[in-house]
């Protein structure tokens, strides 16, 4: 059998299962500039298996405990009252018969990228930063 699931919905599953995690929480994730997803989790509901988008002007304005997934690694960093994500897998065991956060595939699915957009190069666009 072959599952998936969505990355962030997994980690609001495992960030819940946490002794110390709070009844209730926001767990964000940039998909890429401009573009953000984020979880709302509150104990004893049923879990959000489907992110809900966001804009780089939306993030400054969510509140309540807020946690942040790095997924890229020159991604834009979130406002400060926003807090890291702990990235451990420690509590899977305890999520994985969670209703609605795995399904069934008949193959693997590829890294929904969204719609691609094209810009000029330019030396300064595509410049790493250290």
């Amino acid at each position: 059998r072959l599952r998936t699931c969505n990355s962030l919905a997994l980690q609001a599953a495992l960030l819940a299962q946490e002794p110390d995690a709070p009844a209730r929480f926001t767990l964000v994730a940039q998909h890429r500039k401009g573009l953000w997803y984020k979880i709302d989790h509150q104990v004893d509901t049923h879990l959000q298996t489907q992110p809900d988008p966001l804009t780089d002007e939306d993030i400054p304005q969510l509140q309540g405990t807020l946690f942040h997934m790095q997924q890229r690694k020159f991604a834009t960093p979130p406002p400060e009252h926003i807090l890291p994500m702990p990235l451990h897998l420690k509590n899977l065991p305890a999520i994985l018969h969670a209703q609605g956060l795995f399904r069934e595939v008949d193959q693997p699915e590829f890294f929904d990228t969204g719609t691609p957009t094209f810009q000029r190069r330019t030396p300064g666009r595509h410049r790493r930063q250290s």
